[in-house]
């Protein structure tokens, strides 16, 4: 079912980075493949992602196949939404500015992103205290 996104910012264009491309492409490919096999019974939704005769895929069915593919890897099952929560937090781990990263999610606000992502990963205030430490021996030996 097509619905409208939450907010204004749900619509947006974002950089992706070339293996997710890289990826898209290849699926892309796949979905041409399975329209030919369809044939009349393809509904051409213009989905990216979509059932094999081209119509929306149900929220019980993504879920399904994410925690089959969590099994696959022999990862704990998360919930979907959590992976959102991964990224921004592996970001900012990765000193990626909050302010990229809330474009990124789609907040209106920087206040959004920090309050629910903005949580230090262990070992993060020993990293930025370690920094500092680096910052002012080097001043030191000035």
């Amino acid at each position: 079912m097509e619905t409208e996104t939450k907010a204004r910012k749900g619509k947006r264009s974002i950089v992706l980075p070339s293996l997710a491309i890289d990826a898209l492409k290849a699926h892309q490919e796949g979905q041409q493949e399975a329209c030919r096999k369809a044939g009349a019974r393809w509904q051409q939704k213009d989905l990216v992602f979509c059932t094999q005769h081209g119509n929306f895929l149900t929220d019980s069915f993504v879920r399904h196949q994410y925690y089959q593919i969590l099994d696959q890897a022999g990862l704990s099952r998360i919930h979907f939404h959590d992976l959102r929560h991964s990224t921004a937090t592996i970001l900012h781990a990765l000193g990626v500015p909050i302010n990229v990263i809330q474009e990124l999610l789609g907040h209106s606000q920087v206040t959004v992103t920090l309050g629910i992502y903005g949580h230090v990963l262990p070992g993060m205030q020993g990293e930025a205290l370690r920094k500092m430490e680096e910052l002012l021996r080097r001043e030191q030996e000035k």
